[in-house]
Parts: structure tokens; C-alpha cells; sequence
């Protein structure tokens, strides 16, 4: 069976929790506290606030993996 564009179901934005990161199943803040925005490259809208991780959050993360 295949489905045309017409009966894909719409989905809306991800609800993710603004500028932390993903480390051992929970959000967590960048150690730095740092933070970049991601933009729409149409408009120039900021989309996102995402964390900056650093070898500190890396470390973090593989330890945790």
C-alpha cells in the first residue's frame, strides 16, 4: 500500500526542553552553561535555544554510556 502526501498525518514541533542536553535518559544543563541559537535558514527565525556541549558534557555522556 502506498500513501501519498495527502494522507501522512501531520505532526507538530517536538516539545524538547530549551538548551540542555540529552546525557543517561535525562535533560541536563551544558556544564559551561552555554548556549547557541539554531535559525530557520528561510527567515532567520531562532527555531531553538541549543546547548553548547564541550569535552567536560562529551566525558559526561560517554561515562554514563
Amino acid at each position: 500500500m502506498t500513501m501519498s502526501a495527502k494522507t501522512l498525518p501531520v505532526l507538530g514541533a517536538p516539545s524538547l526542553p530549551d538548551g540542555r542536553l540529552l546525557i543517561h535518559g535525562q535533560w541536563v544543563e551544558a556544564e559551561s552553561g552555554r548556549r547557541f541559537a539554531t535559525r530557520n535558514p528561510a527567515t532567520e527565525e531562532t527555531l531553538a535555544m541549543v546547548a553548547e556541549a564541550d569535552a567536560a558534557d562529551v566525558n559526561r555522556a560517554v561515562a554514563s554510556a
